[in-house]
């Protein structure tokens, strides 16, 4: 990997490699001059609206030195952790997953993180272990972090929101009102060879690739608008991933789903410290 710019430092702890964020204050969100140009280009990219004004306002977090893994958790990395403590996903209990399939999505039996895009792609992806682990819950996510917690004898969990944007920013990710890298969309058959595709290519450290799912409810910001979702029913996801329009996969976007929601395109990279 290489450093996006000169803010980027890196550190290792055991078999984790991360990239930190120091101490100190940040600015996350959007400020209230920047979000009618972003509601705009949500509007025009077919997205809901009040997912960009879930986003403001910009105000400022104080945040202690953490590093966040430089990759999402990928699935040979899971398959470790289902080998040495038998946990069973939530997909697998239910013996279902959900599947984008000709533009609907409908419940799949039999799809988990082990064949998470259906029989279909069973087969092209058992060489790709490299890949972000997907099908994955927020329990299941949390469940994985509090093992290798054990393991590594040091801190680790699901990032929380802020310090989630704050990566992003670091590791170059845009805002809304910027513009975004330019990847067409991926269609459900092609998400396998796409994915492996942009590992290789792209130096966003994996970013965009699956929505990920971070620590925190899904709640209004300080200073923002009253919304009906908000509350302790929701987990949010950040980043966007590979089926994703371009302001999904920027700095401040925010997504919410049940924290047992699972799909192929929700997975999670874990934060940690000493």
């Amino acid at each position: 990997m290489r450093p996006l710019n000169n803010h980027v430092r890196y550190t290792r702890i055991g078999k984790l490699d991360g990239i930190v964020i120091p101490s100190g204050r940040y600015q996350v969100g959007l400020s209230e001059s920047m979000f009618e140009a972003a509601r705009r280009i949500a509007i025009e990219a077919g997205l809901r609206p009040e997912f960009v004004e879930s986003s403001i306002p910009c105000h400022e977090v104080v945040l202690e030195d953490i590093a966040l893994s430089a990759t999402p958790v990928s699935r040979a990395d899971y398959s470790i952790f289902v080998r040495e403590t038998g946990y069973i996903t939530e997909a697998e209990r239910d013996g279902w997953g959900w599947l984008l399939k000709g533009g609907r999505w409908s419940k799949r039996e039999g799809v988990s993180w082990k064949n998470p895009f259906g029989d279909e792609e069973c087969g092209v992806i058992k060489d790709e272990s490299r890949l972000p682990v997907v099908q994955v819950s927020w329990h299941d996510a949390k469940s994985y972090c509090e093992w290798l917690a054990r393991v590594e004898g040091c801190g680790v969990r699901l990032p929380g929101e802020a310090e989630w944007e704050v990566f992003a920013r670091l590791s170059g990710v845009p805002s809304i009102i910027s513009p975004a890298p330019h990847h067409p969309l991926v269609e459900p058959e092609d998400i396998v060879s796409a994915m492996a595709t942009r590992l290789r290519d792209d130096a966003m450290y994996g970013i965009g690739l699956v929505w990920e799912w971070t620590e925190d409810w899904y709640e209004g910001y300080p200073g923002g608008s009253m919304m009906r979702d908000y509350g302790t029913v929701y987990k949010v996801l950040r980043g966007g991933s590979i089926a994703s329009a371009p302001p999904q996969r920027t700095c401040e976007y925010r997504l919410r789903k049940c924290p047992t929601a699972r799909s192929p395109y929700y997975g999670f990279r874990v934060a940690f410290q000493q």
